[in-house]
């Protein structure tokens, strides 16, 4: 799958104003109660308000893995019920695998080195087919394992909380590191969640020349965006997963549309369980999902434009 902004920035957002069809007037003064969110560096400097959570990861667990039949690898079924299912298979043909419930498909690029590969269930519960492909001439792929389960999630924000082939981060991972430093005195998921936001939005610039370069099948790393303070619109969304998911945060990495022009992106929703602001001009409902764009917030798309949500569309949630 090919996720970038083809266009360089200016022009980009040059498009998206235009084509979005929402207004830019200047937002309204902020109130106080807007205001008294927690800066990045007064969070940052805080002593600590809560304990550090424990950071939940999904792994290929070669114990419990299934041999497949007829490729030399196995399948981890084992943490269906926790939302993901892992893979590791060695074969010098190019591979796919594809997670199917009802009329939804989700195809993966899956390498064949052998090295564990961890998927989301990210289709709610219910009866989902799994499918193993390996290409056979050009890019036609032939079916050569499946099975079908029929999926239960412990908890139905789970695959949002747990890193994935999209979203790969671990317990010691610098994004994870960077997020708890940042959050550790932050007293709500609301504070944590516009800390994050707004760490986000003032420290990463869209690469232009990674847009131009970057080609199918790539897969951001959050560790290296953290690290280079740059990048395009999916590494700015996986790593916002990263941060968030390892906080707590349930938060889906979403790619799709934007604008009357149909430009392919990637950006967030994140899930809170109380009412407040993530900036002055961006407020999160109770017990719901906020969208953000932290890839236009950080070109200075004004703040009413991103919430226009009649300019976006999801076409596939990670």
């Amino acid at each position: 799958m090919k996720i970038q902004l083809r266009r360089g920035a200016a022009a980009l957002l040059t498009l998206f104003l235009a084509t979005s069809g929402a207004a830019c007037a200047s937002a309204a003064p902020a109130s106080a109660a807007q205001t008294a969110a927690l800066s990045v560096s007064d969070a940052e400097s805080a002593a600590p308000v809560r304990e550090r959570p424990e950071c939940r990861v999904s792994a290929f667990h070669p114990e419990t893995a299934e041999p497949l039949e007829g490729v030399q690898g196995s399948v981890d079924l084992s943490a269906i019920a926790q939302g993901s299912v892992a893979l590791s298979v060695t074969e010098e043909s190019r591979l796919k695998f594809r997670v199917i419930k009802g009329e939804e498909t989700y195809t993966y690029d899956l390498s064949g080195d052998g090295t564990p590969a961890v998927f989301p269930l990210n289709m709610g519960d219910g009866s989902y087919t799994f499918e193993l492909l390996r290409c056979v001439s050009g890019t036609q792929y032939a079916r050569v394992w499946t099975e079908t389960r029929e999926v239960t999630l412990e908890d139905e924000f789970s695959p949002w909380l747990l890193p994935s082939q999209m979203v790969r981060y671990d317990a010691d991972s610098a994004c994870v590191e960077r997020a708890w430093t940042l959050t550790k005195g932050c007293g709500s998921d609301v504070e944590i969640a516009g800390v994050v936001y707004r760490y986000l939005v003032e420290e990463l610039s869209y690469d232009e020349v990674k847009a131009e370069q970057v080609g199918t099948g790539y897969l951001p790393d959050p560790d290296a965006t953290l690290a280079e303070k740059k990048g395009i619109c999916f590494d700015y969304a996986a790593l916002a997963a990263a941060m968030l998911r390892s906080q707590g945060i349930p938060c889906q990495l979403i790619t799709g549309y934007v604008g009357q022009d149909e430009l392919y992106h990637a950006w967030n929703r994140f899930y809170v369980k109380e009412r407040g602001w993530i900036t002055a001009e961006i407020e999160a409902g109770a017990n719901d999902w906020k969208r953000v764009d932290i890839t236009f917030a950080s070109e200075g798309v004004p703040t009413q434009t991103l919430e226009d949500d009649g300019a976006y569309t999801a076409r596939y949630i990670y």
